[in-house]
């Protein structure tokens, strides 16, 4: 029988060709060479973690054909968040789901059916027209805001329990991003172009304000939004939309339930809330940028890392805030908080 001999370069890509099969067919395992037989993929390390993507619910709410099982986590409430049945219903990982809702809205492309669970004996169906398909939404118990191709809308439940629709037409732009309050008063605000536009549940109005440049970094602060625009912070206080200027560049904000910090090249901002009076904020100046927000075990106290700095903000909610400092040397390598040890 007479040999065949193959060219070296068809060998290759053969071989090339029978080893990607077998890679296709196996399990993968990152820090492993023995991932565990149930799992197609397996990360191993005792040394890092794994980020999955980070997202407003307004960003989460536009990716379009969302698979069942898609993992985020929320920027807004600091949760990781599931999708639930292929159909955009998102489920937090943790063990506690709010479950306290007022109404549902079915969405196609020229309506959107309102199911309210609350009006009298029986179910209440009520329909509102809309022009284009939805564009992106948040929600709260008592408020259903979203985003068509010409307006934004809100939908709430009047003091009688019957449902309603606000309406607002939106100039040309691109959206950034919007939030909504978690409070019974439910403030929501769209970040569209320079323009802000602000819903407001108690006497169900729109406003408009006109923004020194486009909008970003939106973060929900408890009862109030905050987001930056150009050199200038802006937050909901109530009916108004306050602003403080900002000088340096970069400007980035952590924000939990009480507290929001705006740290720059130069400076650090905080943002407490306060019952009464609302607004304080506070100005330190920074020798060198901050490197790491820290927010363990203690809820009223965060600590903000700058270089060989670390700076403490204890915040209360009735007097006030305050910062302190200490210097320290070499990166920090591990935090622990505890209760009492």
């Amino acid at each position: 029988m007479q040999a065949i001999q193959l060219n070296p370069r068809i060998t290759v890509l053969l071989f090339a060709a029978l080893l990607c099969k077998s890679i296709l067919r196996a399990q993968v395992g990152i820090g492993t060479s023995k991932p565990d037989t149930s799992t197609i993929l397996e990360i191993r390390s005792s040394t890092k973690g794994v980020l999955i993507p980070r997202l407003t619910e307004f960003q989460r709410s536009r990716i379009t054909e969302t698979a069942d099982g898609l993992l985020v986590q929320d920027l807004h409430t600091g949760k990781t968040v599931t999708n639930r049945d292929n159909y955009g219903q998102w489920g937090v990982v943790d063990p506690v789901i709010n479950t306290n809702v007022n109404f549902t809205a079915f969405f196609t492309a020229t309506a959107v059916h309102v199911l309210n669970y609350t009006a009298g004996p029986t179910h209440q169906w009520t329909t509102f027209p809309i022009t284009g398909p939805l564009q992106g939404f948040c929600s709260t118990d008592k408020v259903i805001v979203f985003v068509t191709q010409t307006n934004v809308h809100a939908i709430y439940e009047d003091n009688s329990g019957f449902v309603q629709i606000s309406s607002q037409a939106l100039t040309s732009g691109t959206i950034a991003d919007m939030g909504i309050t978690t409070d019974a008063f439910g403030t929501a605000v769209l970040l569209k172009g320079n323009t802000a536009y602000r819903f407001r549940l108690s006497g169900a109005t729109w406003s408009t304000t006109t923004l020194p440049s486009t909008a970003a970094n939106l973060r929900v602060l408890g009862k109030r939004i905050i987001f930056t625009a150009g050199t200038s912070a802006f937050y909901t206080d109530g009916n108004d939309l306050l602003s403080v200027p900002i000088s340096g560049s970069k400007a980035t904000i952590y924000a939990n339930a009480d507290v929001a910090i705006i740290h720059t090249t130069t400076n650090l901002y905080s943002f407490v809330p306060l019952t009464i009076d609302g607004m304080q904020v506070l100005t330190n100046t920074l020798a060198n940028p901050v490197t790491n927000v820290y927010d363990n075990g203690q809820k009223n106290h965060i600590v903000v890392q700058a270089n060989d700095k670390l700076r403490v903000l204890k915040y209360d909610l009735l007097v006030g805030s305050q910062w302190t400092s200490i210097n320290i040397t070499g990166p920090v390598d591990k935090v622990v908080a505890a209760d009492k040890f």
